[in-house]
């Protein structure tokens, strides 16, 4: 985030319910990760792990990020778009 996106969002964080994590998250991610290759997708690990977390929770996943799309192709991922303001 900006330096003056930075408090706000810290602020609408701590109003966030936080998820469990499934105790399969490793081997959740790994499925997740293979069927994005399938489609020629290559994402990152971290990303991997919060979209399986959202799945296992059905969650709507709530992101900037446009490589969020590539595991809502993929998966049965809910996935809510921002886009930045200009």
């Amino acid at each position: 985030a900006r330096p003056d996106e930075s408090r706000q969002l810290e602020a609408q964080f701590a109003t966030l319910p936080t998820l469990a994590t499934p105790a399969d998250l490793w081997q959740r991610a790994t499925v997740l990760g293979q069927a994005c290759r399938q489609i020629g997708r290559t994402v990152v690990s971290l990303d991997l792990l919060v979209a399986a977390v959202a799945l296992h929770h059905n969650a709507v996943l709530v992101s900037f990020d446009a490589d969020f799309e590539a595991f809502a192709a993929v998966s049965a991922l809910r996935l809510q778009r921002l886009e930045r303001p200009t």
